[in-house]
């Protein structure tokens, strides 16, 4: 149910939310986590303890492995492998391994067979693709750099991966089925936590129906809001704390690009529609007149009255319009922000339905999109653009505080847009008002 999508249904409203917080009213530190993330941080710990071996060897870094109707689909990261990269990529033989060992290895035997390989285009990936076993267990892989020397790197075991995956999709079933317009957002350290729950709240309203919030740092809860449309995600990959061991620098090949290419196939077993991988800076804004006729729809209506042939696309484009503080009219500093980010309402004076598409975002369709990238669609059906003026547009509030994003004030005028505020600020206010209750504080005991 879309509870902060109805204004004038207060009692309902005030129901739902008492049922929200009797449900979390013990979550304190002493929770036990479920056991879809207790798999997945052990996983993360165990993924994480191996970089180090992975980057002296310089060698591919497992990260992901997912089973969609019986193909498991392994994931890893090569970028940083550089003049590597290319033998991996395209000269290397993976190998599906199968063991039937039983818990006293006797009679173990295995069998190797070759597996079907896919080559991200440009986010350093590569996707092993094998056949689902009860005895798949490892993967492997053999490098020929030359034509009379073969390398054969350590197999990865990706069993703990497949468990989590399994533990997931059963909470999914449990707790989400019939899901169709999903977001998969990432956050990492206390600013994003202090705008997550504003910007769920947001999307919620419009339409997305369940958010999958990745956890890109030491695992904790802490002031994250506890809604039943939103699951939290152990993803702490920081590469970072491995830079002893490599000369790689770009740290979002080792998250953001993995995690929008896991929430793909995530969200294409889970037999979603349509998916979000936008940041907590960035809102969608719904133009179109007809769509937002049914409040807390806007987003599906916008689809499916507006787009057609849903089987041939990958990706629908929405355009990125900065918005930020208009400094010498806000005096503000960045010790004393704006409540909400979209109470930044300044923007280029150029309206932006003038102004060509040059930073975007996508609505991923999952059932088709097949390799991506943070601002692309390399692979996996056609691109659609919204129209900025009569469709949607996707608010940027990057480092509002200080201005607007990539807009010179000495060659631009500003111009006040405050639809966003003017026909959602008051319900965001009110729905984070009543969510006081449901924001996790640790060492809290209510």
């Amino acid at each position: 149910d879309n509870n902060d999508n109805d204004n004038n249904d207060n009692d309902n409203n005030d129901n739902d939310n008492k049922k929200s917080s009797a449900a979390i009213e013990n979550y304190s530190n002493d929770r036990k986590d479920s056991q879809a993330t207790i798999c997945r941080k052990q996983v993360n710990y165990e993924i994480d303890k191996s970089y180090k071996t992975w980057l002296d060897q310089n060698v591919p870094i497992l990260h992901y492995a997912i089973n969609i109707d019986g193909i498991v689909k392994i994931f890893f990261i090569t970028m940083h492998l550089e003049e590597q990269q290319n033998f991996y990529e395209n000269h290397a033989t993976w190998y599906c391994i199968e063991s039937n060992a039983n818990n006293n290895n006797d009679n173990a035997t295995t069998e190797n067979v070759i597996a079907d390989v896919y080559r991200a285009k440009k986010g350093g990936m590569v996707i092993v693709k094998c056949k689902y076993t009860p005895h798949l267990s490892m993967v492997q892989s053999s490098v020929s750099p030359t034509s009379n020397h073969t390398t054969e790197i350590e197999p990865y075991d990706i069993r703990k991966l497949l468990e989590c995956d399994e533990l997931e999709y059963t909470a999914f079933q449990n707790e989400s089925p019939g899901t169709k317009y999903g977001s998969c957002v990432m956050i990492q350290g206390e600013y994003s936590r202090s705008k997550i729950h504003e910007w769920i709240v947001y999307h919620h309203m419009i339409g997305i129906e369940h958010f999958w919030v990745f956890i890109n740092e030491p695992w904790s809860l802490n002031k994250l809001p506890i809604l039943p449309y939103v699951t939290y995600i152990p993803f702490d990959y920081d590469i970072r704390r491995h830079y002893s061991h490599t000369k790689y620098r770009h740290g979002y090949i080792f998250s953001q690009i993995p995690m929008q290419m896991q929430s793909i196939y995530m969200m294409k077993k889970y037999k979603l529609h349509w998916i979000t991988t936008i940041d907590i800076d960035e809102y969608i804004f719904v133009t179109n007149e007809d769509a937002i006729k049914s409040p807390g729809f806007e987003l599906q209506n916008l689809i499916e009255n507006n787009i057609t042939n849903h089987e041939e696309i990958g990706g629908l484009l929405m355009n990125s319009i900065p918005f930020g503080r208009n400094v010498p009219k806000e005096p503000e500093d960045d010790e004393h922000p704006h409540p909400l980010l979209i109470d930044y309402i300044w923007r280029d004076g150029e309206d932006p339905w003038l102004k060509p598409f040059r930073h975007f975002k996508f609505i991923y369709n999952p059932r088709n999109a097949i390799d991506v990238g943070v601002h692309y669609l390399y692979n996996g059906g056609k691109e659609v653009r919204f129209d900025v003026k009569d469709q949607v547009r996707m608010h940027h509030y990057k480092d509002a505080q200080e201005g607007v994003y990539l807009i010179d004030r000495r060659y631009h005028l500003l111009k006040n847009d405050t639809l966003i505020v003017d026909r959602y600020r008051e319900r965001v206010v009110s729905a984070l008002d009543k969510n006081k209750k449901i924001v996790y504080n640790e060492g809290s005991k209510n």
